[in-house]
């Protein structure tokens, strides 16, 4: 008999941890739209709250005419009928080309107000990608405005963000290195700063960007054209990254060296020598805005070359900031 008993008690407690919360909503409040989405929109927006089976949206029974009255208590005293703990204001208000949604979820014993959102879509034909967001969100503590994904930018989002399947555009950057050499002669400052331009790609699952940068310094110069991919971590907006790449560059080191002049004495001249070849770098930081049609790049780097400088290795680090637009 305990048996029995523990079970169902274990029963019991599994059907309240799934169970959907139910949600009356009277249909949305049309402003500026044609009444005959009613109906239509609110359907469409139980099927992916049956899909996230957080909720289970209650509708009313198709009305033969159009439903006016959205009344609080009177849509509350409908939920308590129901059955339902909560119920669902909504009004689809149509302003031009552009559709914004704003709703409201209160309790039905109290009618307090426990959620709330607004969204806009352009037009009837981008609810689809917006009620799938609402729908993911209803009762959370996000936002759909606060939430962007590149899987789910509505048309509205995109008028604005213009993010397609894959894109590129020009890149700017400044930044600043440091070269290690242990041995060189006469170089006393290792760091260099300057900028650097080029073109990336961003096809979601990776980034790709070739370009050239161009950094001076005291005693050592820096150019370079290069090659890099990046692998994004997130698909939002703002991402952390990891890549790397193969530059082909070249070091330039100006200097005064001091030699003796046989009788005793020194004298000092000035000396410059370059020296070329491949460098790889490995290449991490994190990205800005990548939704939008300009982003910025932090980015980090360390490098080393496949050549000498008079028996040293150039390698080192890189640090700067990317412009994408």
């Amino acid at each position: 008999m305990k048996k029995i008993i523990l079970s169902l008690f274990l029963v019991a407690i599994v059907q309240l941890m799934y169970a959907q919360e139910k949600l009356y909503f009277p249909l949305f409040e049309v402003i500026n739209v044609h009444e005959d989405y009613q109906y239509g929109t609110a359907k469409l927006l139980k099927s992916y709250c049956d899909e996230e089976a957080r909720y289970e949206l209650i509708l009313p029974q198709r009305y033969e005419t159009t439903r006016t009255n959205f009344d609080k208590a009177s849509v509350q005293a409908e939920a308590k009928n129901a059955g339902a703990t909560s119920f669902l204001l909504a009004d689809m208000n149509a302003l031009g080309e552009t559709l914004i949604i704003s709703l409201t979820i209160y309790n039905t014993a109290t009618g307090e107000r426990t959620w709330g959102d607004r969204v806009k879509a352009d037009g009837l034909s981008d609810l689809d990608p917006v009620l799938t967001q609402v729908a993911k969100l209803m009762g959370t503590q996000k936002k759909v405005s606060e939430v962007e994904d590149i899987y789910s930018v509505s048309n509205y989002d995109a008028n604005n963000l213009r993010k397609k399947e894959a894109d590129g555009g020009f890149m700017v950057s400044i930044g600043g290195m440091t070269t290690f050499l242990i041995d060189y002669p006469g170089v006393s400052n290792v760091f260099s700063g300057g900028f650097g331009a080029g073109y990336f790609v961003d096809s979601r699952t990776f980034l790709l960007e070739v370009g050239g940068e161009f950094k001076f310094g005291e005693n050592i110069n820096y150019r370079a054209m290069y090659l890099k991919g990046y692998y994004p971590f997130k698909t939002a907006a703002l991402s952390p990254f990891l890549g790397g790449g193969f530059s082909y560059a070249a070091h330039t080191v100006e200097n005064y060296v001091t030699e003796s002049n046989g009788f005793g004495g020194t004298y000092d001249y000035y000396d410059s020598q370059s020296y070329s070849g491949m460098i790889i770098s490995v290449d991490g930081g994190i990205i800005f805005n990548r939704t939008s049609s300009m982003n910025l790049m932090l980015y980090g780097s360390y490098y080393i070359g496949t050549y000498s400088m008079k028996g040293d290795t150039p390698n080192g680090f890189m640090l700067g900031l990317k412009a994408k637009f």
